[in-house]
């Protein structure tokens, strides 16, 4: 029954897939979310079949989906068509998390997560750079120090982490076939890896952005590179050993 559902959902939500590609149409990076979605629907099949409650809850969603019309923005519309997706092909928390993930929120995420996360960066860093006697003072999104402030810069929010660490979690929870409390811990602590490791990395880079440690073009990229596959690594580890666990 899964495999008709879905068509006729996909019939049914076809006003959200113009909007979708009208989405990635002016933001190309928006594609790679679509990863996410592959991923839902590859791994949906693993894990214990949910198909005999699928017609009432699939209808509930379009009829929510119908309703959202009249009192909901595009984007709240999109999520109720991939958490219905979701739902039909695997009523498990780990595959309708990857639908929603597969959304193209990157640009609404930098909106409204990226300057808290900003904020958390250069707290934190001042924090990890102070124990090691460097006189360094949080300063809004900078790091404040004799010579200066160094700005931590919209791209270095760490908001592109952040869904690569969601997308890892909630696929983690496809494998595992873990429960909604322990997919959400398995998300929580993915999140809370995040921001402690992209404060690490504000932290290990700070010399460098403040000139410090006066290296080479070309050896300053490989260390941007370098420190942020270091710390995406622990995070990866530590979303894969909470998923285990």
């Amino acid at each position: 029954m899964a495999p008709m559902m879905l068509v006729l959902e996909a019939a049914a939500f076809w006003p959200v897939w113009l909007w979708w590609a009208g989405r990635i149409g002016a933001d190309p990076d928006a594609a790679w979310s679509l990863v996410a979605l592959i991923t839902a629907v590859a791994l949906a099949w693993r894990g214990p079949s949910t198909q005999p409650h699928l017609p009432w809850t699939a209808a509930a969603m379009v009829a929510l989906y119908g309703a959202s019309f009249w009192f909901a923005t595009p984007i709240f519309r999109a999520a109720v068509v991939v958490t219905a997706i979701g739902i039909t092909l695997a009523r498990r928390p780990g595959v309708i998390g990857l639908c929603i993930v597969a959304l193209p929120l990157t640009a609404s995420l930098q909106f409204v997560a990226g300057f808290p996360m900003r904020l958390a960066a250069s707290s934190i860093a001042a924090r990890l750079l102070a124990l090691t006697g460097a006189a360094v003072q949080a300063e809004g999104t900078g790091l404040r120090w004799s010579g200066g402030i160094v700005e931590v810069d919209v791209p270095c929010s760490g908001i592109r982490m952040l869904w690569t660490g969601l997308y890892l979690a909630l696929t983690a929870a496809c494998i595992f076939h873990t429960g909604w409390r322990k997919t959400a811990g398995i998300v929580a602590a993915a999140v809370t890896a995040v921001v402690l490791g992209n404060a690490l990395r504000t932290a290990a880079l700070f010399y460098l952005e403040a000139g410090l440690l006066p290296v080479p073009v070309y050896a300053a990229h490989a260390l941007h590179v370098g420190a942020g596959l270091a710390v995406f690594a622990g995070i990866a580890g530590t979303t894969l050993l909470c998923a285990r666990s």
